[in-house]
């Protein structure tokens, strides 16, 4: 028996075991690097997803106060000169939290939370919104066919007289409560903006994380 020969055979076949076991052993870590990545990526576009869909939230908030509540926020009647709006539906900037769920078990643990509670600031303000626009339509139809009609001249009572007591404090109590809802959140999304945006950069240093603050140039009410 040739034991040289048997040896040098052995000898390959270990070579390429160990060669085929290193391979794999590369291969296993290339797609687990690259599943890593693909995760991390789509982690940073989770959270970017959402804090885009915030900035838009708070950016027609910022835009709503400045053009509906600001020109009468000192009036007495503000709400009787506060415009209605068309109905307003924003179901495309819908925050879905579920991809957020990988923050639990990070420094940015609070977010998934408080993205939610933020969202649902916005969608109160819309629901108010949508919910004063036809009282107000109806305050406008009630006060046209009455005597006193649109005379602006006339103190505030005259109006409110004019339409009914129940519809002016259905009314004037749905305009104080946007007028709330509004200035709430738009308070809390300007603290939110950019803290959010300074946590999330401690997880991916290296990503660009969207973030927002409330412009220096108009009033932060």
């Amino acid at each position: 028996m040739d034991w040289s020969k048997i040896f040098e055979i052995g000898i390959t076949v270990i070579a390429t075991l160990a060669a085929a076991y290193g391979g794999a052993r590369a291969a296993f870590h290339f797609d687990k690097k690259r599943e890593d990545e693909k995760t991390r990526e789509a982690r940073i576009e989770a959270c970017n997803r959402a804090m885009l869909n915030l900035t838009r939230q708070f950016n027609w908030l910022i835009n709503y106060r400045d053009q509906f509540l600001e020109p009468f926020r000192q009036n007495p009647g503000r709400h009787l000169m506060m415009l209605p709006s068309n109905e307003l539906k924003f179901s495309s900037w819908e925050i879905d939290i579920a991809p957020l769920a990988f923050l639990a078990n990070t420094a940015a643990s609070e977010i998934p939370f408080m993205v939610a509670v933020l969202q649902g600031r916005f969608f109160a303000v819309i629901d108010a919104v949508n919910a004063r626009s036809p009282v107000h339509r109806e305050f406008q139809e009630k006060l046209g066919s009455s005597e006193v009609g649109m005379h602006v001249e006339l103190p505030l009572e005259a109006f409110e007289t004019a339409v009914g007591d129940r519809l002016a404090l259905t009314l004037r109590n749905a305009t104080e409560q946007i007028y709330d809802l509004v200035d709430t959140a738009i308070s809390e999304m300007s603290s939110a903006g950019q803290s959010y945006r300074d946590v999330l950069k401690t997880l991916f240093p290296a990503a660009t994380i969207y973030g927002f603050t409330l412009p220096k140039d108009i009033h932060n009410k």
